[in-house]
C-alpha cells in the first residue's frame, strides 16, 4: 500500500500574510502572520521572529545604511512527528504606494511600475534585493551552533537553496543536516532563522526609497522513510 504523505505550510509577511490552496491528501497554510495552524493530521507548525516581534514599526522607518532585525524561524509542533522543512521568500511593494512631488509641491502619484521603470528596475523583487546590502536579505546559508531559545531548542542544521533534481527553485530553501541532506526536525524543535536582519544599502537617495514587504512562507512535510524531501517540498510550494 502506498503511504500517504502529511504536508502543511504556514505563512508570514512583513505587513500581511497570504496563503491559499491545498496539495495531495493533507495540506494547509495560514492566512495571517505568525499564526499557528493545525490541520488535524499530526502536522503542525509555527513561525517565530524573536527579534522582530514588537518592533514592526521599524519596517516602515528605515533609512539608508540602516539595519532592521528580522529573524523568521519555523518550529515543528507536529504531534510526535518529525518533519522536513522548507521556506519560500517573496518580495513586494504595497500597491501603488509611492508619492513624488512636482515643482510647485503638488502631490503627484505614480504607480509602482512607473517608479520602478524610472529607477531602472524590471520588477519589485529586483528593486528590493538591490535595496538590501546583501543578496536576499543576508540569508544565513551556513552552518551554525544550535541554541536554546524561549521558543524551544534549535535543531542543528542550516539552510540551502532548494533544488528539485537539477532545477533550483527560485527564492526557496530547505533545512538540512551536516550531511547536506534534508534534516528531519523533531517535534518541538526549531530551525535556524533563514535570515537575521535586513540591511539597507547606504548609497541610495532617500527619494528613491519605497515601502516594501517581506513575505515568508514555511512548509512542512512528514519525514516518511524513502520520501524525496526536495521534490515533496517543491510540489507543496507549487500547489495553488
Amino acid at each position: 500500500m502506498k503511504k500517504s504523505k502529511l504536508l502543511a505550510c504556514l505563512a508570514m509577511a512583513g505587513v500581511l500574510a497570504i496563503g491559499a490552496g491545498t496539495y495531495a491528501i493533507f495540506s494547509d497554510k495560514t492566512v495571517e502572520r505568525n499564526n499557528i495552524f493545525t490541520i488535524g493530521t499530526g502536522i503542525d507548525g509555527e513561525i517565530f521572529e524573536p527579534n522582530w516581534e514588537g518592533t514592526e514599526e521599524k519596517g516602515v522607518e528605515y533609512r539608508p545604511d540602516s539595519t532592521i532585525s528580522k529573524d523568521p524561524q519555523i518550529k515543528n509542533n507536529s504531534d510526535a512527528e518529525s518533519a522536513y522543512i522548507g521556506i519560500q521568500l517573496r518580495y513586494s511593494l504595497p500597491k501603488d504606494a509611492y508619492v513624488t512631488y512636482s515643482n510647485n509641491n503638488d502631490k503627484q502619484y505614480k504607480s509602482n511600475a512607473e517608479v520602478l521603470k524610472d529607477l531602472g528596475y524590471n520588477n519589485e523583487e529586483e528593486y528590493i534585493k538591490a535595496l538590501t546590502a546583501e543578496t536576499e536579505f543576508n540569508l544565513t546559508l551556513d552552518k551554525f551552533t544550535a541554541e536554546s531559545t524561549t521558543n524551544g531548542e534549535e535543531a542543528e542544521g542550516y539552510w540551502v537553496p532548494l533544488k528539485n533534481g537539477d532545477v533550483t527553485v527560485p527564492n526557496s530553501y530547505m533545512y538540512v543536516g551536516d550531511n547536506g541532506k534534508a534534516l528531519a526536525v523533531e517535534y518541538g524543535m526549531l530551525t535556524e532563522p533563514i535570515f537575521k536582519e535586513v540591511k539597507i544599502v547606504k548609497d541610495i537617495d532617500i527619494k528613491d526609497m519605497m515601502p516594501f514587504e517581506i513575505h515568508v512562507q514555511g512548509y512542512l512535510v512528514q519525514s516518511t522513510e524513502g520520501i524525496n524531501a526536495a521534490e515533496e517540498l517543491t510540489n507543496l510550494m507549487n500547489a495553488k
